[in-house]
């Protein structure tokens, strides 16, 4: 079972899980929770890559409240 991760629109990584032979297969919960990983670090990807994008612009992130 695999599931992608996506940062921009461009295929960045996957996450992939196997069971041994004697294990039951996976069903649609795995599948769920698979998922959810995925997104998850789909959207960590998008936010670490915005904040670099910040940084290296300027040495402040536009939505801190320090000054």
């Amino acid at each position: 079972m695999a599931e992608p991760i996506v940062s921009q629109g461009q295929l960045v990584g996957v996450v992939g899980c196997t069971r041994e032979r004697s294990m039951s297969a996976f069903d649609a919960q795995n599948l769920a929770d698979l998922s959810a990983i995925c997104l998850h670090l789909s959207a960590w990807t998008a936010t670490v890559r915005l904040r670099s994008v910040f940084t290296e612009k300027s040495q402040h992130y536009p939505f801190s409240s320090a000054k």
